[in-house]
């Protein structure tokens, strides 16, 4: 496959641009008969196979890119990469000219397109992670954007955190011993917390130069990407890293987002299992039929993402690792103290869900919502009971709230049960049941 930045080099003078997007381009090659067999899956009600290609087989993206090349070949501003196609052109005439061909060459082939995102005749598209126009070619401004509205430090805690994220970057930030002296300074328990105007200086000039292009790196296909993934109590948050060839690790895009409600009664590892699903289907574009590492710093997740027993995962964490066989990440195990700029992103919520993450919480709660041999009536009825019974209600609020840090927290009859202890707040309500139960 071609080098993105390889792609995009022959755009100069262009000022009209339309894209088009083939519709679940990979369906619409068949196979041979004597590939069809090699796709053979087997279900409970027998073994079965693919008549066309596949999502999932590593080296789709690579034939579906040599058919394209070899369908459009020879007509001049034309720009294929796998299912995106881009036609530009200096001036209307010459624009349309390549248009009618492409558009002429895709029908006789029988190649359908994606209507909802074809556009025509723009003066600025987005293409292949870039923001096209006939001034140049500029960075996505979505990937960045995180860091652009990354809130001001409100105190020690939350500055450590963004120090984090700077010590993971600091390599390619010129300077930046010098620019973050004043922040670091509120670091000493010994000085007053004050956040005044040096402060905001720094950190407004840290923000300018972590979105530049000499930090944000071009997605290249043929280096190792690394999407790092995590979790917090109310939302997620996500980075993909590529190693460099200096063996250097360069940032490629971030992402972050908030929990819905439903999502925030979800048991922590149920939530890590959401990251990483939200990380892969955001980086979706880079991460399809490419091999990468995701990592994660929940480690009793890592064991259930790479087991072949599905009888032995909870419904909805296996639906979710039904989700990300499309993907075919390796998951790996990652500390938390590693893992500052997924861990950052995931506690700052700067995107609301999306139509796409809804959809993906009703396909996870339908297949994982018990199927109980109980009449209407009779679940009503519980549900009722449960509604007026104290005791399930403190605990339905401690679930969703916290059990808090030390088993002194609980005031109510409830009784520690075994004998591990835990301090950790996360893992406090399993310690836990009301007497008599």
């Amino acid at each position: 496959m071609p080098k993105v930045d390889d792609s995009i080099a022959s755009l100069a003078g262009s000022r009209v641009f339309s894209q088009l997007d083939a519709n679940s381009g990979f369906w619409q090659i068949s196979l041979a008969e004597d590939s069809k067999e090699l796709t053979t899956f087997i279900m409970p009600f027998g073994r079965y196979c693919f008549n066309r290609l596949p999502f999932g087989i590593s080296s789709a993206p690579e034939i579906f890119s040599r058919m394209m090349a070899k369908l459009l070949c020879g007509i001049e501003g034309v720009i294929v990469h796998t299912d995106d196609v881009l036609i530009h052109g200096e001036d209307i005439d010459s624009h349309n000219l390549a248009l009618k061909k492409v558009l002429k060459k895709l029908e006789e082939a029988g190649l359908t397109l994606n209507k909802d995102k074809c556009q025509f005749w723009q003066k600025t598209v987005k293409f292949l992670g870039r923001i096209v126009s006939q001034d140049g070619i500029t960075p996505d401004p979505a990937k960045v954007d995180v860091i652009k509205k990354y809130p001001t430090p409100a105190n020690r805690t939350e500055l450590r955190r963004v120090m984090g994220i700077l010590n993971q970057l600091a390599k390619f930030i010129p300077g930046l011993a010098t620019m973050n002296t004043s922040m670091r300074e509120l670091l000493k328990e010994s000085s007053e917390w004050t956040w005044g105007p040096a402060q905001d200086k720094a950190f407004a000039d840290i923000k300018e130069r972590l979105m530049s292009m000499n930090v944000m790196a071009h997605y290249n296909p043929k280096l190792r990407t690394i999407v790092y993934t995590d979790a917090s109590q109310s939302g997620l948050g996500a980075a993909m890293f590529q190693i460099q060839e200096d063996g250097s690790r360069r940032p490629v895009s971030y992402a972050s987002r908030s929990l819905t409600e439903t999502e925030k009664n979800y048991a922590v590892i149920e939530k890590e299992a959401l990251g990483m699903v939200r990380a892969c289907d955001k980086h979706g574009q880079f991460l399809r039929g490419s091999e990468f590492v995701l990592e994660t710093d929940h480690k009793p997740l890592v064991r259930l993402m790479n087991t072949k027993n599905l009888d032995q995962i909870p419904a909805r964490v296996l639906r979710m690792k039904l989700r990300l066989m499309r993907y075919g990440p390796e998951v790996s195990y990652v500390p938390g103290s590693q893992n500052h700029l997924a861990d950052a992103l995931s506690k700052i919520r700067i995107e609301d869900p999306t139509v796409q993450d809804i959809q993906c919480l009703e396909g996870v709660e339908e297949a994982s919502r018990p199927r109980l041999a109980a009449s209407d009536p009779l679940v009503v009825d519980v549900r009722e009971a449960q509604k007026s019974d104290p005791i399930c209600q403190e605990i339905s609020r401690r679930l969703k709230d916290g059990w808090g840090t030390y088993k002194t927290d609980v005031t109510l009859p409830y009784t520690p049960i075994g004998t591990r202890r835990t301090t950790s707040p996360k893992r406090m309500g399993y310690f836990y049941s009301t007497k008599g139960c």
